[in-house]
């Protein structure tokens, strides 16, 4: 029986026995984990290697294996060895770590005591609008516009769908009017389901679809502002570091890069997540955990781009909280309870993507890798900014724009220099988290991601991964808005004159330039035919003469919102084999082979409309129907420089 003072027994490890076994054995893996974290970070930096010998054969491809290794390696240890110290070299790098953490305040409460009342809610609030209207006052003005033809529609396409669909028959609100004879057509891209449900009492009173869209865009830009604020509000308690946060993450040069993907500016859910992530750890109630839940859930569900970099973050956030403070082990259950809510309300929604997959299949890793950032795509500034546009530029690959701005990162390296409190170390770690996964094929984090969890399986774009860079980087501010003005050497007024300077510098550097196009309120008026006619499967000719083509004009889907029928036509982020056979076999029609396709096919109504045309394309195609035996003329309308025909074809 071992003595009182003596340790309990343990297992034999290799190396030797008893305790300096036991620490000898730990101290070998600790240097074996930080090999493979090295190993991972040169896959990720060199795309692999191979070796092999006339015995051996060794290769990696991804860095995803050694991370899980090191990963595994760590479990063993903290189960083999507990208590054990670190080994030498890489415990003075942890000691240099921890001498700049401000560790002394771990145990502080990560939140405000004094919640904002309802005139500071209702002054932000006022405030964010008036920024918001100013910044994108060429929207305001123009809420019949959009900036191109292609995804705007198609996301007016997606909540008109929603609100037409739901009260008439739910149980197929995945099956889209688009893409005949596919089924399950609004799965093959993002759903905005929580954003369509915000949309949908509005479309149901009648309000324009195109001015609902534009609202619902210009309203999130206010509302991530708002969000940013009550986040850094909770953590600082300092009003003025908390606008400038607001206004850092509202008008976030990712925005306006991504001006077109209404999906990619519902960001408001994120940083409430992470308000009641903290206020889990810090109170560790179970209630607390379900709203964090909803809040994950309801971002997912607005956008899986984010709803899923949201996870990550998150984790990092959650873990470096952990770790700085051992009292946060008592919010497993809670987060339990949180990971439980997000399944049950994500599954059902999940369901028709599972049924997809089949069809869908994965993102390839080319396309992957073409998507992917690298450190100087952050010093490209997007095309729309009036201050770096010009300038800044570089390869011009869609989505790489990322140049942050100037006045973001000087005020979040304010806020991440040591010492750091571990809330600060925490948005530091999730910052250079994000930027890893924005890096794509090129980091560790997505490849790692991709290899382990299916969802990231069928994304191709991991530099949209920058938003939550964006994220990161305005919490930061917010925290170095604080640090500047409680400097000894700051005056009162100097307090105050530097965050307004603050706001203004971001205001000016993120200004944009927008160009829109003015959409016509009503559909042209060869599709009055179909008002309260039955559905039927409608071919609106020309059709596509390429996907590319398909993705760039989506005027089809948005006149469907309309009238309701049935497409051969469609847009969106997946084109299925039959859509692409459509595509094939209609190229350069009129033609007889095209004319049997439309009859194979099922089609009922063929609508040629001279707008959509090229020159001598429209009486090209109506001279050729006129005289074809299986079609019949319905209706043709002419004059004023528009000439519309609708033909029915014959079974």
């Amino acid at each position: 029986m071992a003595s009182g003072g003596g340790e309990p027994p343990t297992a034999a490890v290799p190396g030797g026995t008893g305790r300096q076994g036991r620490q000898r054995f730990a101290q070998w893996l600790d240097l074996v984990v930080v090999g493979l974290l090295l190993t991972a970070y040169g896959v990720a930096a060199t795309g692999g290697f191979h070796f092999e010998g006339s015995l051996l054969r060794i290769s990696m491809a991804t860095p995803s294996r050694a991370i899980l290794a090191a990963v595994l390696l760590v479990i063993v240890r903290r189960w083999r060895a507990p208590g054990v110290p670190l080994h030498p070299w890489p415990a003075r790098v942890m000691a240099f770590v921890r001498a700049r953490l401000d560790l002394g305040s771990e145990l502080a409460p990560d939140l405000t005591p004094d919640a904002p009342r309802a005139v500071e809610w209702a002054g932000v609030v006022l405030l964010f609008l008036g920024l918001t209207a100013a910044m994108a006052w060429q929207q305001v003005i123009a809420l019949h516009s959009v900036p191109d033809l292609g995804d705007p529609l198609f996301s007016i396409w997606r909540l008109s769908w929603v609100a037409h669909q739901l009260p008439r028959d739910p149980l197929h609100l995945f099956d889209g009017n688009m893409f005949f004879p596919e089924l399950r057509t609004l799965a093959y891209s993002d759903a905005m389901l929580a954003t369509a449900l915000l949309a949908a009492p509005f479309l149901w009173l009648g309000v324009h679809q195109v001015v609902v869209y534009n609202i619902l865009f210009l309203l999130s830009f206010a509302a991530s502002g708002i969000a940013m604020y009550a986040l850094v509000r909770g953590l600082t308690g300092d009003r003025l570091a908390a606008l400038v946060a607001g206004v850092a993450f509202a008008f976030y040069p990712f925005r306006f890069e991504h001006y077109s993907h209404l999906e990619l500016q519902i960001t408001f859910w994120m940083p409430l997540a992470l308000l009641m992530l903290h206020r889990t750890v810090r109170s560790g109630r179970a209630r607390d955990g379900v709203v964090t839940g909803i809040l994950v859930a309801l971002q997912t569900l607005s956008s899986l781009y984010c709803g899923l970099f949201l996870l990550v973050v998150m984790a990092v956030v959650w873990a470096c909280l952990g770790a700085a403070n051992p009292r946060s082990r008592r919010v497993v259950r809670p987060w339990a309870t949180a990971a439980a809510v997000v399944v049950v309300l994500v599954l059902p929604v999940a369901i028709p993507y599972l049924q997809n997959r089949a069809q869908l299949g994965e993102r390839p890793d080319w396309e992957a890798r073409l998507y992917s950032a690298t450190p100087a795509s952050y010093l490209v500034a997007h095309t729309r900014s009036r201050t770096y546009g010009g300038w800044l530029d570089g390869p011009r690959m869609p989505e790489l724009s990322l140049f942050p701005g100037i006045g973001i990162v000087v005020l979040a390296l304010v806020g991440a220099w040591p010492r750091l409190t571990p809330a600060r170390a925490a948005y530091v770690v999730a910052a250079l988290v994000a930027f890893d996964g924005s890096l794509g094929s090129n980091g560790v984090v997505f490849p790692t991601l991709r290899d382990y969890v299916l969802p990231f399986r069928g994304l191709r774009v991991p530099a949209r991964f920058s938003i939550l860079v964006g994220l990161s980087l305005a919490v930061l501010a917010g925290y170095g808005v604080q640090r500047i003005r409680q400097a000894r050497a700051v005056p009162r007024l100097a307090g105050v004159l530097v965050p307004v300077a603050c706001v203004l510098v971001l205001l000016v550097e993120n200004r944009p330039n927008l160009q829109l196009i003015e959409l016509p309120a009503g559909p042209p008026p060869i599709y009055d035919y179909f008002s309260g006619a039955p559905p039927s499967v409608l071919v609106d000719l020309p059709f596509p003469g390429s996907l590319v083509e398909a993705t760039r004009d989506a005027r089809s889907l948005y006149f469907s919102t309309f009238h309701w029928q049935t497409l051969v036509d469609g847009s969106s982020g997946y084109f299925p084999q039959s859509f692409r056979e459509a595509v094939k076999r209609l190229r350069g029609f009129p033609s007889e082979a095209g004319m049997t396709f439309l009859q194979q096919r099922g089609v009922q109504f063929v609508a040629i409309d001279s707008a959509f045309c090229r020159e001598g394309e429209y009486p090209k195609m109506t001279e050729f129907l006129d005289r074809e035996p299986r079609v019949e003329l319905v209706r043709r309308i002419g004059g004023r420089g528009q000439n519309a025909s609708l033909y029915r074809v014959k079974r």
